[in-house]
Parts: C-alpha cells; structure tokens; sequence
C-alpha cells in the first residue's frame, strides 16, 4: 500500500521515537448511554459513572429540562496528571475542560488532583456539556460558568440532593457587570488572574439568586437569556426584563454577594440504576496514542507535543494508514501543502472507508475558510475542495447516517455549486440523525444560497443562531438575516 511507502521513509525517525515514546499508561474505554468514558486503568469507573448519572437528573431537575439523544458522540476522558499536563492541560493551572465540538464534545479532566476535586471537577465539567447538549442556544460565558461553579457544590446522598454550598469566598476587586456581560472565553477577564476568580464569583452570585433564592429574579434571569437569543443588545435586554439599567444591577449584586448567609435548595430526586460497566477495554498502546492525538488536533491543545503522539504511534504501528491521517491533519494544522498533498497522494488508493473519511474531513478543513495571506493559490484550493467532496461522496454512500461526513460535503457542493440537490439530501438526513446542530444548519443556508434561493435561507439562517454557541457564527447568521430581510423590504417597495 501507498501508506506503507510513506512510512517507511520515516522508518529510522520512529525508530529513534520508540526508544523514548510518551510514558502514557493504560486507558480504559467504557460506554455509557450519553458519553464514552476514557479514563486511567486506575481509576474506578463506575463510581464515576454512577455519580454523574445521579447529577444529571439532579441537573435536569434544576433546569426542568428533559434529556434526549443528541446523535453527538461525547468522550469524557480522566487521565493521570502527567498526560494531563503535558497533552490534555489548556493552560497553567486548568485541572478541567469542556471543549465543544460540531460532531464531537470532549470532557477533559486531571485525575490526579485528589477526590473532592475531581468530584467537584466532573460536575464542573458535566454541567458545561449539559448546558451545550440539552439546554440549547446562546448561553452567555456568566451564565455558563456560574452554573458549573454552583452545581460543582452538589451533594447526593441517595435520593436527596443539596446545591449552593458553600459560596465562592470574597478575593477583593470587582468586574462591572456591564463588562461581565459581553465577555467570553477567549477574554482576558476571564484567562487572568485575579480577574477571572471576579468573573466566576460574580457570576456564581448572579446564577445563584435565580436558581436558589429570588423567583422572580430568575424569571427574569431567563427571560433576558430568551432576548439575548432574539438577538437583544444587552443593555435594552436588561433594562427590559430586570426593570433597571446595568448600572443598578451591577449595585443589586454588590448587595446579594455582601450576604453573610446564601440559601441551599434541597430536594429529593430519582436515583439512576446501578451502572452496568463491566470490566471496559483496555486500549492497546498504537490506540492509545492515536485517541490522545485526535483529542489534541481537535481541541487544539498542546500544539507542540502532538507530532510526539503521533510518532510513537507510527513506531508502534509501521505503515498504518490510520496514523498517516493523523499526519495530514497535522500538516493541515501547520499549512504545510507540500506535505498534506504528500500524504494525500500516498493515500488515494486506501480503500478502507475510515481513512478516505479522515482524509476527505482533513482537505475540507484546509479550504473550508479564506484564511487572510493564504499561500493556496485559488486554482489549487478548488481542485484539493473537488477531491474533498469526491472522497466524502464516497463515504456517504457506503455510509449514509455520517452526519460530519454530510455537513463537509454540503459545505463544499456550497462553495463548488455541484451536486446541490444531492447536498440537500444528505443535510436533511443529517439533521434528523443530530437535531438542533448549528452547523448543518449552516451548511443548509449555504447551499440554498447557491442554488440562488434566498428565501429558502432564512429558516437555515435563524436556526443557525438559535443553536450556535459561538458568537462570531451568531453574528454571521444575524447579519445575512438582516441582510436578507433589507433585500425583501426593497423588492416589496
């Protein structure tokens, strides 16, 4: 096979690469109805299990919300602090993280950090997952994390359940609620300390009052959470439903935070059955490595150490075109076009379904944005997306239900103006398979544009907003929006 010959080329490198491979450990993979558990082979599973099957229905429960399916595949991973640090830690002093993805959500946890807080840090974690998975729409960084770092504190004993202790301690300074508002995760506010340790408790406190100690302020807390999906500026969202200017709330929640004391709700909930784990499966070493690589080329982590990953995979299996594909998604990454062509080339003849998947999802993500100062002349970005959506028609009609596989190949018919009708097809298919995805909503409102039907858009369009969680895809879909409800305006004059 072609794979073989490109590895073989790196033979003496992986050589070198095995005599010092990653010090990784064993994995342990388990299934469970809402996520795939990965964790240390130290680690006892199903007390994790159990206790996060407990805290969702105590999570439900808060926010009156019923769980179903979300056809998203989600890997929550616990891994010894060593691989932790080195391959999974976002940044210096993270123990936890929650990194949605379109086709793909990533719970990632230090396992090392003691009991309680890995406790604390599952809940943490687990509630940013649910708020993304079950209780959709634009959720604000403040109501985000103020809900993980109050439902962290949850206790269960049996079928009772106690939130809101203990509240976050005072750590001086203050960030103004008009900034608290509008910031997100990439903001320094919130990647700073001591003011991301402002954002957390403030928010807390803001969470705290609406869910434990004043109806009606949480009846108004969700009916601004409505207008900011309405797409509401948020001053005119706060002067609406708080009945008062930010500069009010902002001295209301200097008052609420002065408290000596806070409410803790209790109440009784219905406890999960036992899990039925069984012993799991120990990941071999080669999958192992290639699972730690994905999760760093999907969440972008580490950067640095990924190609280490890969290249004790490639020493442990010689020639596997699995690993291939992991080195084309790393030359994407590094838009290193002499090597992704390489690579690609060496792989035209795979015809395992799983490689020309991975390589067809790898080409797209290379063209899928006009990226500024792009060294891809235009001719040659158009020929790599023909061969993306040539290797992702192929997959989806061995595997039609491949949902990423479908929004890759609408997004690319979108920008070819090919197979547009058959790109309909397989978006509709996918949307029933994974409902309330912004992206495949996009993808529709991308073909409809090509297909020279603006009308048709609009339903795509404000379903992508209405489910997207990112802020610069909200705003991409209330611009045409309005752009396309200024042309409508203009055709009745």
């Amino acid at each position: 096979m072609k794979a073989a010959a490109l590895c073989a080329a790196l033979a003496a490198c992986c050589a070198a690469v095995a005599a010092d491979a990653p010090q990784i450990g064993k994995l342990r993979s388990y299934e469970t109805p809402s996520y795939i558990l990965i964790a240390a082979d130290r680690y006892d599973a199903r007390t994790f299990v159990t206790r996060l099957a407990n805290f969702e229905r105590v999570l439900a429960q808060m926010l009156a919300t019923q769980v179903r399916p979300t056809g998203v595949p989600a890997y929550l991973c616990v891994v010894r602090g060593e691989v932790w640090k080195r391959y999974l830690q976002p940044s210096h002093d993270i123990v936890g993280e929650f990194v949605p993805r379109p086709f793909a959500n990533y719970l990632l946890l230090d396992g090392d950090i003691g009991l309680t807080q890995v406790r604390a840090g599952l809940q943490h974690e687990y509630t940013h997952f649910f708020l993304h998975s079950q209780f959709r729409g634009y959720n604000p960084l403040w109501f985000d994390e103020g809900l993980a770092v109050l439902m962290s504190r949850t206790r269960t004993y049996g079928n009772h359940a106690e939130i809101g202790l203990p509240g976050l301690p005072d750590v001086g300074g203050w960030l103004p609620l008009a900034r608290l508002m509008i910031i997100d995760k990439t903001s320094p506010e919130y990647l700073t300390i001591p003011d991301s340790d402002w954002v957390h408790r403030e928010s807390w406190a803001l969470v705290h009052r609406g869910l434990l100690a004043d109806t009606k302020f949480g009846d108004q807390l969700f009916r601004y959470l409505a207008a900011l999906n309405d797409f509401v500026p948020v001053e005119d969202a706060v002067q609406d439903n708080f009945g008062m200017s930010l500069e009010q709330l902002d001295q209301g929640l200097r008052a609420y935070l002065g408290r000596r004391e806070f409410e803790v709700a209790k109440f009784d909930f219905t406890p999960a059955p036992p899990a039925s784990l069984g012993a799991g499966r120990l990941l071999g070493t080669a999958e192992t490595l290639e699972f730690l690589a994905r999760v760093m080329l999907d969440t972008g982590f580490n950067p640095q150490h990924v190609s280490e990953l890969i290249e004790a995979a490639a020493a442990q299996s010689p020639g596997a075109a699995n690993v291939a594909v992991l080195r084309l998604r790393l030359a994407v990454r590094d838009r290193n076009d002499a090597e992704m062509m390489r690579i690609a080339q060496a792989l035209q003849d795979e015809s395992d379904a799983a490689v020309g998947r991975g390589v067809g999802l790898a080409l797209f993500e290379r063209v899928r944005e006009d990226l500024p100062k792009d060294p891809l002349p235009a001719a040659e970005r158009r020929q790599i997306a023909g061969r993306a959506v040539a290797l992702l028609d192929r997959v989806l009609r061995a595997t039609p239900d491949d949902a990423e596989a479908a929004w890759g190949y609408g997004m690319l018919a979108a920008r070819l103006r090919l197979d547009l009708d058959t790109a309909l097809a397989r978006l509709a298919r996918a949307a029933q398979l994974v409902p309330d995805n912004a992206d495949l909503a996009m993808a529709r409102a991308l073909v409809y544009e090509a297909r020279g039907e603006p009308a048709a858009m609009l339903p795509a369009l404000y379903a992508t907003a209405r489910f997207s969680s990112s802020v610069e895809q909200r705003l991409w879909a209330a611009k045409r929006i309005q752009e396309l409800r200024g042309a409508q305006h203009d055709a009745v004059q």
